[in-house]
């Protein structure tokens, strides 16, 4: 999160910079030059981040176009790596002459997916506000972050947001949406109900995301084993993410074939006698790294042989 804050920021700079660097190009400005004076100019703005960009170039009609651009971080508490496919950007000139503001629209590729949308540079170039649309990104290819979870998952996000962030001083951020993960599955550290991990069809909630943290509302989970309703907060430690406290609280419907498949069948009665309308409440609470989650309302023995795979 302290990486989207950084680099939602930059991307004011890095399209009024951009800009310059078309116009130079459409002048036969060398792609070679222009390359290495955005790197020095993205390092220089964001000097814990390490940016190299394959190739520079114009798209029809007066688009800036980056392929093979990867951001790293040179701190090791965070250190990762985030590699776009390219990156375009398409000056408003409209919006430019009229209003005298630099805005135009934007398109990432990366991880077999896309995001795509609208940039505009506002009171006096302090304040960027944007907007986007994401479409199949498939989060398996996260392969950092898995690593320091210590467990895997899958998915393809799409979904859509908007917001503003400040360009100078403190990132402030604020931003809404709705975000969905189709056909995947979250590994588990321990078994809970039985399962190694969770596979859905769908797992999505709208958000807010600003200084206090991300917070989800209306989530929901649709899967084979069980279906599910929840909401809570993620609140971010700058620089270690992985400690974020995490809060969730909800409700989940076990289907059948969750029941089912629990060995223990004096367990099983004894958890379906413990529905409430087919529903059982539970709470998340815990870091990102180590969530741990708890059935309320049940007897602590049970609780504890829910979550031992038994």
């Amino acid at each position: 999160m302290h990486f989207l804050n950084r680099f939602l920021a930059i991307l004011g700079y890095l399209f009024f910079t951009l800009l310059v660097l078309g116009v130079m190009l459409w002048y036969q400005f060398p792609s070679d030059a222009a390359k290495k004076r955005l790197e020095t100019e993205l390092h220089s703005l964001t000097p814990e981040l390490q940016w190299s960009i394959g190739k520079v170039g114009l798209r029809f009609p007066a688009a800036v176009f980056l392929s093979d651009v990867k951001i790293s971080s040179l701190k090791q508490k965070e250190a990762f790596e985030i590699q776009l496919d390219s990156l375009t950007l398409q000056p408003n000139f409209i919006v430019y002459v009229t209003k005298k503001q630099l805005a135009g629209s934007y398109r990432l590729t990366f991880f077999k997916g896309e995001v795509q949308g609208h940039l505009l540079l506002k009171d006096n170039r302090q304040k960027l506000a944007f907007d986007g649309v994401v479409k199949e990104v498939e989060l398996q290819k996260l392969t950092k972050i898995q690593r320091d979870l210590g467990r895997q998952f899958s998915g393809n996000l799409s979904g859509s947001f908007s917001g503003t962030v400040m360009t100078r001083g403190e990132r402030i951020i604020n931003c809404t949406g709705n975000a969905r993960l189709s056909k995947g599955e979250i590994g588990f550290q321990r078994p809970v109900l039985g399962m190694q991990k969770l596979a859905f069809t769908q797992l999505g909630s709208s958000f807010t995301f600003d200084a206090q943290g991300m917070t989800f509302i209306d989530g929901m989970l649709e899967g084979r084993m069980l279906s599910g309703e929840f909401s809570g907060t993620v609140r971010p430690v700058v620089d270690e993410i992985m400690r974020s406290p995490l809060q969730l609280q909800g409700t989940m419907v076990p289907r059948s074939e969750l029941l089912s498949s629990l060995k223990n069948a004096t367990l099983a009665n004894l958890l379906k006698k413990q529905l409430k309308d087919g529903k059982l409440d539970f709470t998340v609470n815990g870091s990102l790294a180590e969530p741990g989650i708890v059935f309320t309302g049940l007897p602590a023995d049970l609780n504890k042989q829910l979550q031992g795979g038994e």
